[in-house]
């Protein structure tokens, strides 16, 4: 079965796609690559459901990553299928990501 990653509060991950199972994985290695394969396995008293997960990763997986690593608080660093990376910096824009005072004030925003 085939499932695509997400990525919540900065980390990728990957749903298992099975109906009647809730568990989720890290879509990468502990180095950060990308896994493209895993098993249902459950934590560590292997009560998974076992199901053979093809993970797919979307084309821009890198440009959405840029995108919402730029936000400061990973609570905040989120992304799921269909949204894209336009939308995700119009959102980053419309946040003031990346602004700091010295920019904030130039544009006239805040109290001086």
């Amino acid at each position: 079965m085939t499932s695509l990653v997400h990525m919540n509060h900065g980390r990728w991950l990957v749903d298992c796609p099975h109906p009647e199972c809730a568990w989720s994985y890290l879509a990468t290695t502990n180095d950060g690559r990308p896994r493209y394969q895993t098993i249902c396995a459950g934590d560590h008293t292997g009560r998974g459901c076992g199901t053979r997960i093809d993970i797919t990763w979307p084309d821009a997986a890198l440009e959405i990553e840029r995108a919402l690593c730029a936000r400061t608080a990973p609570i905040n660093r989120n992304w799921r299928w269909p949204e894209t990376v336009d939308g995700l910096l119009a959102e980053n824009l419309q946040l003031l990501v990346g602004w700091n005072i010295e920019r904030l004030a130039e544009a006239g925003i805040g109290a001086v």
